[in-house]
């Protein structure tokens, strides 16, 4: 049976200071430790922003939505 996902989207980066490889590299480590991985990295068209999409297996038969412990 394939896995059912559940997804999250973060976007990066602000209006005055754009996305930084330590800022997406740190919310990358925390997210992995709850079992999310990243699925799309996409520069946000006329911003200095990133859109990340990642996403995680959910238990078999549960559409609960589960909370994460980072930002």
């Amino acid at each position: 049976m394939a896995p059912k996902w559940e997804y999250q989207v973060e976007i990066v980066g602000n209006f005055w200071r754009g996305a930084r490889a330590e800022d997406i590299q740190r919310l990358l480590m925390q997210a992995a430790e709850d079992g999310w991985e990243p699925v799309e990295l996409t520069p946000m068209q006329n911003s200095s922003r990133i859109m990340l999409v990642l996403r995680r297996a959910t238990e078999a038969g549960s559409r609960r939505r589960r909370e994460k412990t980072w930002p």
